[in-house]
């Protein structure tokens, strides 16, 4: 568990002023003499207080949301942070301790949200897998970080298991998912404890280890590339990172409001989604999830009606020429 990388400096957000009367200010990332900004909020300064502004704020809110047929089911901010600190209470009634790595290998959906904010709650380094990386790309990564252990969605567990005989490290897996029978004695013939996430609730809120929270400089995550131009790269990123990030949002101009509503499809493996979240959180924005699907994406948004919606030209073009095929133009 854990590993000897260090963290490199932390280089913050700054606010420079415009240089020509009607010239907007400038964000950008360096070091200045003057106009750092390094949060938004005084009683923030990492991603566990992050969450928590918006569960003190709006505890009985929706919070994750997952859509089933027509209907949207909801789980309140209050019902995350009880499920998310029970989570990293059975991480450390496992063994596991604040600085060690844990990956995740999953789309985007609200265990996943959970699993991170219970690593956030005790100074965990989360490690995420891209949904789309190949065997080698994975190998690369659980064996660089070192990763004992990786929480997964069901589809994924054989996919790991695959992995063991390359990633001498691994003897942990956490499914999202129950786990059948057939699974757990596939795990144990690979030397790989196997545990569904709701087992590893109930033994942390049976235990009730307290939190362990992080500073500022403690590491949040390393966000690794796609791999394009070779192995993989991890990207350390501290808590401070975060919160400098999303005050930037704030300080640009963008406003959220309680009554917002997103919808999360872009990879949570990826820093953006993480970032525009870390943004959301603490205003008690709700969040519903994609189905996993992105051609049935257009249908997520129509029944969600977010309000915010990040996104990348390519999809926005896929809209647009979706749209325009059911247009008639006339010419007059």
């Amino acid at each position: 568990m854990g590993s000897s990388l260090s963290l490199p400096p932390i280089v913050p957000v700054i606010r420079l002023p415009a240089e020509r009367e009607g010239e907007s200010e400038i964000i950008r990332s360096g070091h200045a003499k003057n106009g750092l900004i390094s949060k938004h909020w005084e009683d923030v300064s990492t991603l566990y207080e992050n969450f928590q502004h918006g569960v003190k704020g709006w505890p009985k809110s929706e919070c994750l949301g997952w859509r089933d047929g027509d209907n949207w089911n909801w789980l309140t901010y209050e019902e995350v942070d009880v499920r998310m600190r029970n989570f990293g209470s059975g991480l450390i009634e496992l063994g596991f301790k604040p600085k060690d790595f844990v990956g995740i290998y999953s789309i985007n959906r609200p265990e996943w949200v959970i699993c991170e904010q219970g690593c956030n709650a005790n100074n965990i380094c989360l490690v995420p897998l891209y949904d789309t990386l190949g065997p080698d790309a994975c190998t690369f990564i659980i064996n660089q970080a070192d990763l004992s252990i990786v929480v997964c969605s069901k589809d994924k567990t054989k996919l790991l298991l695959d992995l063991v005989p390359h990633c001498a490290s691994l003897r942990v897996i956490i499914q999202f998912e129950p786990v059948d029978a057939d699974m757990r004695e596939l795990a144990q013939k690979s030397n790989i404890t196997l545990h569904s996430m709701g087992e590893v609730e109930l033994l942390g809120a049976d235990k009730k280890h307290p939190p362990t929270l992080p500073a500022p400089n403690d590491l949040a995550t390393i966000c690794y590339t796609s791999g394009t131009t070779g192995d993989p790269k991890g990207v350390m990123l501290s808590h401070a990172n975060f919160i400098a990030d999303s005050a930037a949002v704030f300080e640009i101009g963008l406003e959220f409001n309680h009554e917002d509503v997103h919808l999360s499809y872009l990879p949570l493996a990826h820093v953006l989604e993480r970032v525009v979240q870390a943004s959301l959180w603490c205003w008690g924005v709700k969040v519903g999830f994609f189905r996993g699907d992105v051609l049935k994406l257009t249908e997520d948004i129509q029944s969600l009606k977010p309000t915010i919606f990040p996104s990348v030209p390519r999809l926005f073009n896929r809209i647009y020429d979706k749209v325009m095929s059911t247009v008639t133009l006339v010419v007059v």
